[in-house]
């Protein structure tokens, strides 16, 4: 088993900053995997504007697909 602890570290303008540590065997076992990551927000209306036409109109022809990423667009 293979624990998972990741959190948001900061937030400046559109970039997200994140941390995660992973531990074998639970939340107090020996560290196996440590990340940092970086993740630009990129609102959907860039995917709208510069996608291919048959992706967008496949996606937002899926009410799931839709309902998703008008989520993020609220909550990145």
């Amino acid at each position: 088993m293979l624990h998972l602890d990741a959190e948001v570290t900061a937030v400046h303008g559109r970039k997200i900053y994140s941390t995660a540590t992973g531990r074998i065997g639970g939340p107090d076992g020996p560290v196996a995997v440590r990340a940092d990551a970086l993740f630009i927000e990129v609102k959907v209306g860039h995917f709208i504007e510069n996608g291919r036409p048959e992706e967008i109109r496949a996606a937002m022809a899926d009410p799931d697909q839709a309902r998703r990423a008008r989520a993020f667009e609220v909550n990145p």
